[in-house]
């Protein structure tokens, strides 16, 4: 049940939001309790850690509802070719779960991930790539806007990604610059894989 809630990719936004603020989403997950409430200080969040996941994981439902599909219509491609939604959803609400624990967020995050993946009875290859996810959630973007595009091998690394991490950013820091580095990462992980 809890794996088909996540991978409703156009209703699990507000679902999570009804969960977030009646908090059964921490009750559900411990793990994520322990993210509430914390704040970020840097210039990418304007949120707290919860909010900022549960909003990430909205703008993917409003991405799969229609509602960017003339702003950012590769995205909408993008996660239409995605097998495995669930995964998406979840690496997008963990990404930032390892916060707070000391240490590289990352990689306490898909420890994390791991865990709660395994006791909602997920499949190996699922729990691998919200880990995935998790782990190089900071890696499109920091390629998208610091390194050459045109390489191949460096693009390679997973295109799915592309979306999830465009959608993870605070609506100020999406423009038409950003934008368009990230569609032409998108373009150019299609052509690799």
């Amino acid at each position: 049940m809890l794996q088909e809630m996540f991978a409703d990719v156009s209703g699990i936004g507000t679902t999570l939001e009804e969960m977030h603020d009646t908090r059964i989403l921490g009750s559900l997950i411990p793990e994520f309790e322990e993210i509430l409430f914390q704040t970020q200080h840097d210039a990418y969040h304007i949120y707290t850690v919860d909010t900022h996941s549960v909003l990430a994981v909205q703008e993917l439902s409003k991405l799969k509802n229609g509602e960017y599909d003339e702003q950012f219509p590769i995205f909408k491609n993008v996660l239409e070719e995605i097998h495995s939604p669930g995964s998406l959803v979840l690496g997008v609400l963990f990404h930032d779960i390892g916060k707070g624990k000391g240490g590289n967020h990352s990689e306490k995050g898909a420890e994390l991930a791991k865990t709660i993946t395994t006791r909602f009875g997920y499949s190996e290859s699922e729990r691998q790539m919200i880990e995935f996810l998790v782990r190089s959630h900071l890696l499109m973007p920091h390629i998208s806007q610091r390194r050459d595009l045109e390489d191949a091998n460096l693009i390679g690394t997973s295109y799915i990604y592309v979306a999830g991490a465009f959608l993870t950013l605070e609506p100020p820091l999406i423009n038409a610059q950003t934008s368009e580095l990230e569609s032409q990462a998108a373009r150019e992980a299609r052509v690799c894989r």
